[in-house]
C-alpha cells in the first residue's frame, strides 16, 4: 500500500476508533497481536497473559543486527495509557509490569532461563504526549529498551500484515464493501517477481486499471472405458497362491474406484471395505501357515534327497564297485528332486476355501452382480455422451447451454479415475460467455494453468460486486477466501471453518434472505491445498452451505489437474486464452493508453512471432509488457525471457506467490527432464508424447529416481509447462518445446547441435525456430559464427546452384538471428 493511501486511512478518525473498539477484551487484543506477530514472521510467539506472566503478556523471538536470536516481550493494554499513578493503565502499573518483564527471566520448555532484551508497550488507542512522557520518565534506566506502539502505528501494522482483520472487523456491511479494494490493491506475487528479475518494470498498476474480462471454453474429449475382468465368484472357494493375492486385490480396487467415481452408493462401498478387511485378516493368518508349511516341506525335501542319494549310491556301488558316483548321475537325481519340490511348492497356497453359504462369499457375489449392473449402465452413458461429441461441430455458437447430462457424468468419471479411462482429444470445443457468473449457475469450478489469471478473475469480480452493491445496482455480497488458509476440524460447519477466522458472521446476518440479496463466495486456489483429504473436506463443507442456502453462489478456482468425486456438484469451466482484441486491451491498459507506446510495442512484437503467440497467456503477456515498459524495447535475445517463463512454470510462480507445495523435485531436476523430453519430441518431429517417453527421460537422467517418475510427472503437470491432453503429453506452447529442445542441444561435445544445424542447412525447416534459441545461449557469438560457417562450407560443396542458394539463405537467417541476439557484438554486414 502506498504512503498516500496509508496516511489517508490513518487520518480517518472513525476508522481508527472502530479499530480500537473492535477488541472487546484485553485477552482478545492479546490473541490478535500474537497472530499479527506470526504474520510478520516472528518466531516462538507465546501468550503468557495471566497470574504467572511476570509482566510479559506476549513473548517472541526475532533476529538482532547480526542475525543473533533475541527475546522480546509485550506489555498490552486495551485502554488509553494515562499519566495518572493509580490507574490500571497509568504510569505506575505500566512501569511495574515492564520492570518485572525485564527482571524475571523466562523459563524455556527445556528449563533454561532467558532474559528479555526489549519490551513493547502496546495499546490500540492513541495516547497523549503527557502520558508518554510520564511513562518514559520512570523508565529512564531502560532507555532504548522500551518501545511504545500506539493507535495509528498499530493500525498501520495490521493493515500491512493482516488487512483482512481491518476489513472484516468493521462491524458494518458498508465499511466492509468500501474497504474491499484495499486488500486487492497490491499484487504481491507480481511485486515479488519484479524484485527477483531486474528485467521487469517496478511500475505495477492496481488490478482494476489493467484487468481484461475473460471468456471460457471447454474442450470436448472422447472417453472409452477400459474393460477389466471381474474376479470370479468361486475365487474364494479354491486355494489361491500368494503371488495371485496382489492381482486379486488390484482387480477389486479398480472396480471400487470405478464405483466411487460413478455412484454415491455407500452400501456398495461398505461391502468393498468389508471385503478388504475380512480377506486381509484371513490372508494374513493363512500366510503364516503357508510359511510354516513351506519350511516343513523344505526340511522333508532335504531329508528325502539325502535318502535318495544314499540309495542310489549303494545301488551304483553294487553295479560298479570300482567306480565312484558321477556328478552327472548325482545332478540328475538332484534335479529330479528339485522338480518334485517345485511341483509341491507350486501346489501350496493360501487356502481361502470357503463354503458357498459363507457370509464373505455371499457378499462377494452380491457385489459382483451390483458392479456388473452399474458397469453396463455407465457404459451405455458413455456411448450416448460420445454420440454428442461426434455430432458436435468444430466451431459451436456462443451460448451457455451445457452439454447433455450424460456427457457431464462421463466427464466426472474420467476426471476421478483417469488411468482407467482411455481418451482421445478432439478439435471440438464449447465456448462460453464471459459473464458466466450471471448465467444462473450457482456452483462453478474455474480452471486454468498457472499464471492464467484465476485469482485476478475472482478479485476483479469481487470488486465489481462490492461496487454494484454500494451503488444499489444489484445486491450480491462478495466474500473472497484463499483456500490454503482453511483447516477444517471434525464436526465444523461451513460458517465455523470458512468464516470464523475472518469474523464474517456479523456481516452475513445483515443480509436479508431473498432473490434480490445473494452471497457470492469466491473460494480461490483449491490446488494450493496440498492434501487431497483436506481438499475433499473443504469442498464437502462448501457443498453443505450451497445445498442449505439457496441465496449462496459458490465460485471455486483450481488448476486443471484437480479432480475428484467431491467436485461433482460443480460445473467445470476453463479460462480461455486472451483473444487478439483482449491482448490489445491488456497492452493499452498497461501502457496508459498511450498510442505512441502502444504502436512501438506492436511494431517490435510483430518482429518476434514466438512472443506474439504467447501474449494470449495473461501472466506471460503481462511480463512481456513489463519488460517493454522498463526498457522501451523487447529483447531480441529471447533466451533470458524464456528462462524466466520456464522457471515460472517449474514451480517459480508458486514460489513468488508464497505457496508451499510438498515436492522433492527442484527446478533443475524438472528442467533437465523437460529439456530431454523436448529434444526427444523434436528429434522425432512430434508435438506430443506418451508417459513412456517421460519415464524414459527420467530413467536416462536420474536412474535412482526411476521409481518416482510418475510423482515427478504429476509435479510437472501441476506446474503447467507440460499438459495432459487425454493420454498424451504436450508442452503448453510449441515455443517452450523449441526453447527446451535448444537447451538439450547444449551438450559439451556439440554433436547434437552440429547434427541439427546440418539438417536445417540441408532444408529441414522443423529446426528453424530452435536454432535461434541455441545461438543466443552463448556468450561468445564470434565462435558461433565460425561454427555455423564451417558446417555450411562442409555441406555446400558439390551441390548445384539452386541448393547452394537455399543453403546460403538459411545461413544468412542464422546470422541475422545471432545479430538480433547480440546487436552490440555482431554486425551482419561485416561478416
Amino acid at each position: 500500500m502506498n504512503s498516500i493511501k496509508k496516511n489517508a486511512i490513518i487520518e480517518n478518525k472513525k476508522e481508527l476508533s472502530a479499530f480500537s473498539k473492535s477488541f472487546k477484551s484485553e485477552i482478545q487484543l492479546i490473541e490478535a497481536l500474537a497472530e499479527l506477530l506470526r504474520k510478520m514472521g516472528r518466531k516462538g510467539v507465546q501468550i503468557l497473559h495471566g497470574p504467572n506472566e511476570h509482566g510479559k503478556d506476549i513473548i517472541f523471538y526475532s533476529k538482532g543486527g547480526f542475525g543473533e536470536r533475541r527475546l522480546y516481550a509485550c506489555v498490552v493494554k486495551n485502554s488509553k495509557l494515562s499519566g495518572q499513578m493509580n490507574s490500571d493503565s497509568g504510569v505506575r502499573t505500566v512501569f511495574h509490569q515492564a520492570e518485572t518483564a525485564f527482571d524475571t527471566p523466562f523459563t524455556t520448555p527445556k528449563g533454561h532461563s532467558e532474559y528479555v532484551e526489549s519490551v513493547y508497550v502496546i495499546t490500540p488507542y492513541e495516547c497523549s504526549p503527557t502520558a508518554i512522557a510520564a511513562i518514559k520518565s520512570r523508565l529512564k534506566s531502560r532507555s532504548g529498551q522500551v518501545t511504545f506502539l500506539f493507535g495509528s502505528e498499530l493500525f498501520s501494522l495490521f493493515w500491512e500484515y493482516w488487512p483482512d482483520y481491518i476489513i472484516f472487523e468493521s462491524g458494518t456491511l458498508t465499511k466492509y464493501l468500501s474497504d474491499l479494494p484495499h486488500s486487492f490493491s497490491k499484487d504481491t506475487a507480481l511485486t515479488a517477481l519484479v524484485r527477483r528479475f531486474s528485467l521487469l518494470s517496478d511500475n505495477i498498476k492496481p488490478l482494476p486499471h489493467v484487468y481484461v474480462q475473460r471468456g471460457f471454453k471447454e474442450i470436448l474429449i472422447e472417453y472409452y472405458i477400459e474393460k477389466v475382468k471381474w474376479p470370479l465368484s468361486n475365487v474364494l472357494q479354491k486355494p489361491i497362491r500368494i503371488n495371485k493375492v496382489e492381482e486379486f486385490i488390484k482387480n477389486l480396487q479398480w472396480h471400487e474406484s470405478f464405483i466411487k467415481a460413478s455412484t454415491q452408493n455407500k452400501e456398495i462401498l461398505c461391502v468393498f471395505n468389508d471385503l478388504y478387511n475380512d480377506i486381509g485378516k484371513i490372508w494374513k493368518s493363512r500366510f503364516e501357515e503357508y510359511k510354516k508349511i513351506i519350511y516343513d516341506r523344505r526340511n522333508k525335501f532335504e531329508k528325502k534327497r539325502r535318502d535318495e542319494y544314499e540309495k542310489l549310491d549303494k545301488k551304483y556301488k553294487k553295479k560298479y564297485p570300482f567306480k565312484l558316483l558321477s556328478e552327472a548321475d548325482y545332478s540328475k537325481t538332484k534335479n529330479q528332486q528339485n522338480v518334485n519340490y517345485l511341483k509341491m511348492e507350486t501346489q501350496s497356497s493360501v487356502e481361502l476355501v470357503l463354503d458357498k453359504d459363507d457370509y464373505l462369499t455371499k457378499k462377494f457375489e452380491i457385489l459382483r452382480r451390483q458392479c456388473k449392473k452399474k458397469y453396463n449402465l455407465v457404459k451405455s452413458e458413455f456411448e450416448i455422451a460420445m454420440q454428442f461429441v461426434s455430432d458436435s461441430d468444430d466451431d459451436d455458437n456462443n451460448n451457455i447451454e451445457p452439454p447433455p447430462k450424460s456427457y457431464r457424468e462421463v466427464q466426472k468419471i474420467a476426471q476421478s479415475i483417469p488411468t482407467q479411462i482411455n481418451t482421445q482429444i478432439t478439435s471440438k470445443c464449447i465456448p462460453f460467455l464471459s459473464n458466466l457468473l450471471d448465467s444462473g449457475l450457482r456452483a462453478v469450478l474455474i480452471t486454468g494453468p498457472a499464471g492464467f489469471g484465476k485469482t485476478c478473475y475472482c478479485k476483479w469480480h469481487a470488486l465489481q460486486d462490492a461496487n454494484n452493491y454500494l451503488d444499489n445496482i444489484r445486491y450480491v455480497l462478495p466474500i473472497y477466501i484463499q483456500l490454503h488458509s482453511i483447516y477444517p476440524n471434525k464436526g465444523d460447519t461451513f460458517e465455523k471453518a470458512f468464516l470464523s477466522e475472518k469474523n464474517l458472521e456479523n456481516i452475513l446476518t445483515e443480509i436479508d434472505e431473498g432473490p434480490q440479496k445473494n452471497i457470492r463466495i469466491y473460494l480461490d486456489g483449491l490446488d494450493e491445498v496440498p492434501e487431497p483429504e483436506r481438499r475433499s473436506e473443504i469442498m464437502l463443507l462448501a457443498w453443505e452451505a450451497y445445498a442449505k442456502n439457496t441465496n449462496i453462489q459458490i465460485v471455486v478456482t483450481a488448476r486443471e489437474h484437480i479432480s475428484g468425486p467431491y467436485l461433482n456438484w460443480l460445473r467445470r469451466f476453463k479460462l480461455a486464452n486472451l483473444s487478439r482484441e483482449q491482448v490489445d486491451l491488456l497492452v493499452s491498459n498497461w501502457l496508459d493508453k498511450n498510442n505512441n507506446k502502444i504502436n512501438d510495442f506492436n511494431i517490435q512484437l510483430n518482429k518476434l512471432p514466438s512472443l506474439k503467440q504467447i501474449m494470449c497467456v495473461p501472466l506471460l503477456g503481462t511480463l512481456i509488457i513489463s519488460v517493454f515498459k522498463n526498457t522501451r524495447s523487447l529483447p531480441q535475445n529471447r533466451v533470458q525471457l524464456y528462462e524466466l517463463f520456464v522457471e515460472l512454470h517449474c514451480g517459480g510462480w508458486d514460489l513468488v506467490k508464497n505457496i508451499k507445495r510438498e515436492s522433492k523435485f527442484g527446478y533443475n531436476d524438472k528442467e533437465l527432464v523437460l529439456s530431454r523430453l523436448a529434444g526427444r519430441l523434436h528429434y522425432n518431429k512430434r508435438r506430443d508424447g506418451s508417459t513412456s517417453d517421460f519415464k524414459s527421460c527420467v530413467d536416462e537422467i536420474f536412474p535412482v529416481m526411476k521409481k518416482d517418475w510418475y510423482e515427478l510427472l504429476d509435479d510437472v503437470l501441476q506446474d503447467g509447462l507440460l499438459v495432459l491432453m487425454g493420454s498424451r503429453l504436450m508442452f503448453s506452447h510449441l515455443s517452450f518445446q523449441e526453447f527446451l529442445a535448444a537447451k538439450y542441444l547444449t551438450e559439451p561435445q556439440g554433436y547434437r547441435a552440429t547434427s541439427v544445424l546440418k539438417m536445417y542447412l540441408r532444408g529441414d525447416e522443423w529446426w528453424k525456430d530452435v536454432l535461434p534459441f541455441y545461438v543466443g545461449m552463448f556468450s561468445r557469438p564470434k565462435d558461433i559464427i565460425k561454427w555455423i560457417k564451417k558446417n555450411k562450407n562442409e555441406i555446400i560443396s558439390g551441390t548445384d546452384s539452386k541448393v547452394k542458394s537455399n543453403i546460403e539463405g538459411r545461413y544468412v537467417y542464422l546470422l541475422k538471428a545471432l545479430e538480433d541476439s547480440f546487436p552490440k557484438s555482431i554486425d551482419i554486414m561485416d561478416i
